[in-house]
């Protein structure tokens, strides 16, 4: 499978068509959001991140935070990273309850890979868009829309959808981009 994805990067590199696709690259990829540390998040020169909600921070089934993920927040208030929620639901109050949790500010209906939830983010938080990390569950939504809008982004693996069909449909198509962003680190750090 790796010769696949190699040949596949390969291609796309040298049609022209890569620049196009680098888009859908993340900076990093993580097991989940509670993976992500404070001294990682500064060695990627990230002073803000924003979060994407279903799946990312709670399960589309849960109305609120994980206590594993409270503690994740914490920790990264006391480090001094800002955060905030960019998620495109159509749920606000339960999205207002879950950042209410976290004590972070939240924007609904984002339309994600529209920029419009990461300037917001921008402006919201004080930070430069490469000073912003987003973190999200999509490569088609959360990833694009970040490097769309100027800042850096990473996936995580979905909290409770592993087994649900449509889960193992998407991830199919963005496993090329996930697969690269491993390929991307392997390369800077060998």
């Amino acid at each position: 499978m790796s010769v696949i994805l190699y040949v596949y990067e390969y291609m796309l590199r040298e049609s022209g068509v890569m620049s196009v696709f680098s888009k859908l690259i993340p900076e990093a990829e993580f097991h989940s959001v509670c993976d992500i540390s404070a001294d990682v998040l500064r060695e990627m020169g990230v002073k803000a991140v924003a979060l994407d909600n279903d799946n990312t921070l709670a399960k589309y089934s849960e109305g609120a935070p994980s206590p594993e993920v409270k503690a994740w927040m914490d920790g990264i208030r006391a480090a001094g990273i800002g955060a905030v929620i960019v998620s495109n639901t159509h749920h606000p109050a339960r999205l207002g309850r879950i950042a209410d949790e976290l004590g972070i500010a939240w924007h609904d209906r984002c339309a994600k890979p529209s920029t419009k939830g990461f300037r917001w983010a921008f402006e919201t938080l004080g930070v430069q868009p490469r000073e912003l990390l987003s973190i999200g569950d999509q490569v088609f939504t959360d990833v694009l829309g970040a490097h769309r809008a100027g800042a850096k982004a990473a996936i995580v693996y979905p909290r409770g959808m592993s087994e649900n069909f449509l889960f193992r449909v998407r991830r199919f198509f963005e496993l090329p981009f996930i697969a690269a962003c491993g390929r991307r680190k392997r390369r800077k750090n060998g």
